[in-house]
């Protein structure tokens, strides 16, 4: 065989194997959503609000912040730690731009965490555990004198915070209903006295408290028992809460 036909088969075999691995190389891969479990991963999320939206923002710093949430069937505000930063006279064009960009990453308002007022507001996000605030309002300073100068239109502050929420803080596992159900089938609680529509929920046990209505002639031995439903391993007994001796079961 001619030695110039085999180069010219085996140069074309090398080119077409180049031009194969670049066009593969160049393909853009596809977006990986972020993990955002850790205080790095919070200072992350608020290093890429500040790098997509160009709002020039002070240096994260550790903060509190505030969040509703519910625990059935009431609400509850807790206290959570995470970081957060701020930025003064900002565009609405700007401030728009941070909802989007959470909107945008997966985040969904919190309609508990919400309040609004005629020059300020406040909106809460969630995402998985993962909860931010975004506050902000018209600006106004004082002058050296004192004096409030009238916010600017269109020129705004901005506050951002956002921590981690834990399962421990407020929220129940199981429904009133489910814990109800439990308590109706234990033997010691039925014995004890019928449930009533008196209940807690112990976020540090984890257990749902029921108040039991007894019989009239056991409501002055000095107990106030409860029926107690343990949510993680879904039993229930009787806490007698007494000044004095146990009362016998029948």
């Amino acid at each position: 065989m001619n030695k110039k036909y085999i180069l010219g088969i085996i140069l074309v075999i090398i080119v077409g194997g180049l031009v194969f691995w670049m066009s593969k190389g160049s393909e853009p891969e596809p977006p990986v959503e972020p993990v955002i479990e850790t205080e790095t991963g919070i200072m992350d999320l608020l290093a890429e609000i500040k790098q997509e939206t160009g709002v020039n923002f002070s240096e994260p710093e550790s903060v509190e912040m505030k969040w509703v949430v519910e625990v059935e069937p009431r609400v509850q505000e807790i206290t959570i730690g995470g970081k957060g930063f701020g930025a003064d006279r900002i565009s609405s064009e700007q401030y728009d731009s941070v909802e989007s960009f959470l909107i945008n990453n997966g985040f969904e308002k919190d309609l508990y965490n919400m309040t609004d007022a005629t020059i300020s507001g406040l909106m809460g996000y969630k995402k998985d555990r993962i909860v931010c605030t975004v506050a902000g309002g018209a600006t106004g300073y004082r002058e050296a004198e004192g004096q409030w100068i009238s916010p600017e239109p269109d020129i705004n502050d901005i506050e951002i915070k956002c921590g981690r929420l834990e399962q421990s803080i407020g929220e129940a596992q199981i429904s009133l209903d489910e814990a109800f159900a439990i308590a109706g089938e234990n033997r010691e609680c039925a014995n004890s006295g019928v449930l009533s529509d008196n209940y807690v929920y112990n976020s540090d046990t984890k257990t749902w408290w029921i108040d039991l209505e007894r019989v009239p002639e056991l409501e002055n031995d000095g107990c106030n028992p409860a029926c107690v439903v343990n949510e993680e391993i879904k039993t229930a007994e009787v806490n007698w809460r007494c000044m004095g001796v146990l009362p016998s079961l029948p």
